[in-house]
């Protein structure tokens, strides 16, 4: 946790020593100190980790700036800043009900038609440099080939692997980051957390603001972000598969027809991506069972091997 008295000499020094209340703002996730400042005339919404997160800030700060220009209506960011072993995100605050709030079927439908064409819109987006973890041109390619996917093959094919597959299940994994290897993917810029949970609904404007880049990666178009919504509706149960269409269908526009056609390179993202999430969770902690993370991958690789995640 980031002192108190640290946030209160940052906010005083940004606002030229006006004087501010300071609220937290909890159910935001875990990975920022989230807090809701009002100065009487203007709002603001403060992100605050240690001080190692400002690359996280300052990508964040150049994706919402893309997302603009393409006209997504997101926060103006008024500040990224580091100093006394943590870093701050001060943005402004918008009006909006946040989406996970909202239980009405039919808008949860519409909000994620909305946010596959949120996704659609930003995978059109360049990274002129490389930024953080969008990677520009070639770059993206070489990540996804020469590291993050050969890192993998390299790691399950090492008999001494920490991850104890039995043989048929490594050579299944195998088959399956074989598979990949042998593909010839598009890259973009993927958003990575497009849920209800990063979207504020302003009624009276009719306006869908997205709040969040935090995930945001360059990674594989369109087949990435589709991956990650089908481990939410055939691993975490947390999405029903109308709206993972309607997601789908703002996406591409073919919504059933791109997902027939594209399964097999979602199936196999989604492993890749659990199996990664895994070996980073582990790295960071060596020597600890990291089960989340653990129950994930193994859930996802019995769904591949039973074809269960083929039964919408």
């Amino acid at each position: 946790m980031i002192p108190l008295e640290l946030i209160q000499s940052y906010l005083s020094a940004r606002l030229g020593g006006a004087p501010f209340a300071l609220e937290p703002i909890s159910g935001l996730g875990d990975v920022n100190q989230v807090y809701s400042v009002e100065t009487g005339r203007d709002g603001y919404v403060l992100r605050v980790n240690q001080a190692g997160e400002l690359p996280t800030y300052l990508k964040e700060t150049w994706c919402c700036r893309q997302a603009a220009r393409l006209g997504i209506p997101v926060p103006d960011v008024l500040d990224t800043a580091a100093g006394g072993g943590a870093s701050f995100m001060l943005l402004a605050r918008v009006p909006g009900q946040n989406c996970a709030l909202i239980a009405d079927e039919s808008f949860q439908l519409d909000l994620y038609r909305a946010l596959g064409e949120y996704a659609r819109a930003l995978s059109g987006v360049v990274a002129a440099a490389d930024v953080g973890n969008l990677y520009s041109g070639e770059n993206a390619r070489r990540w996804f080939e020469q590291d993050y996917l050969a890192y993998e093959i390299r790691q399950t094919s090492d008999p001494g692997d920490y991850l104890a597959l039995s043989e048929p299940q490594r050579a299944f994994v195998l088959g399956v980051l074989d598979g990949l290897a042998r593909e010839r993917f598009d890259f973009a810029l993927c958003h990575g957390d497009l849920s209800p949970y990063n979207c504020l609904w302003d009624a009276a404007e009719k306006r869908l603001w997205l709040i969040d880049f935090g995930s945001a990666e360059t990674h594989v178009k369109d087949v990435f972000e589709a991956a990650l919504k089908w481990l939410e509706v055939h691993y975490e149960h947390s999405l029903s598969q109308s709206a993972f269409l309607a997601f789908l269908d703002g996406m591409t526009g073919a919504g059933q027809t791109w997902l027939d056609a594209q399964i097999g390179r979602v199936e196999s993202l989604a492993l890749l991506y659990t199996l990664d999430k895994y070996r980073w969770a582990h790295d960071r902690n060596p020597g600890v069972v990291e089960t989340e993370y653990l129950r994930r991958f193994y859930g996802v690789l019995e769904l591949l091997q039973t074809g269960a995640g083929k039964r919408c």
